[in-house]
């Protein structure tokens, strides 16, 4: 199972996490990027999200994911890292959020956020989530 940690900026509104019986968990450190993305993806489904669109490998604008939910389009850049995730992850979700017009921009990792990420994603307004394997909570 895992757990969306929490800061000011990290938003766990859609209470990203895993369900599945013990042992049966992914390692999401070991994964590929290509497979988190997959993984985020299902788990967007899991919660209710239902029309998901994945970008191609090359020329995606800075998203992996595109959401419609709610009237509402969400970009979301996957970044499945060893080392916290650093600013050009939002400037790349930023760009996607221009690109596609959508109304908000996602980043969503398995690591954390570096101070300079936090402080982009504040002013622009873009929602940082980290996904944890631990305790499942919303």
């Amino acid at each position: 199972m895992c757990a969306l940690a929490s800061c000011p900026v990290l938003d766990n509104s859609i209470g990203l996490h895993v369900q599945g019986q013990e042992g049966s968990t992914p390692e999401l450190d070991n994964m590929s990027g290509q497979e988190f993305e997959i993984f985020v993806r299902d788990q967007l489904l899991r919660k209710g999200f239902k029309n998901i669109e994945t970008t191609p490998g090359t020329g995606d604008m800075g998203a992996d994911l595109i959401v419609h939910h709610q009237s509402r389009k969400i970009v979301i850049q996957c970044k499945r890292s060893s080392n916290p995730v650093g600013v050009a992850a939002v400037q790349e979700v930023l760009g996607a959020r221009c690109f596609y017009t959508a109304q908000e921009a996602w980043v969503v990792t398995n690591a954390t956020f570096t101070d300079a990420a936090r402080r982009l994603a504040r002013t622009a307004e873009v929602r940082l989530k980290v996904l944890k394997l631990g305790a499942c909570t919303l």
